[in-house]
């Protein structure tokens, strides 16, 4: 219930989200990956991630996830609240 930062675990599968990109309006993301491997993809780069590697995402980066597995933990700060959240073309 701490407004400055949260933690989270996800898991995904395939391509999320499923077309365009998702976007954090507010909040930087730290990613930490627990288990699998994939790419997550920017509007200007693309990251290959594998166990143990982590990300940051940067607030307004747009970005999609590709990957057959993966587990990941996700800091956010300041914390994560689902209207900061937004899917784009």
């Amino acid at each position: 219930m701490d407004k400055d930062i949260d933690l989270g675990i996800a898991t995904i599968s395939g391509r999320y989200p499923d077309e365009g990109y998702g976007v954090n309006l507010i909040s930087k993301e730290l990613i930490y990956v627990i288990e699998g491997s994939g790419t997550l993809n920017f509007e200007n780069k693309k990251i290959e991630f594998s166990e143990g590697d982590s990300i940051l995402i940067e607030p307004n980066e747009k970005y999609y996830y590709d990957t057959e597995y993966c587990k990941i933990s996700m800091s956010c700060t300041p914390a994560w609240q689902m209207e900061q959240h937004k899917l784009v073309k």
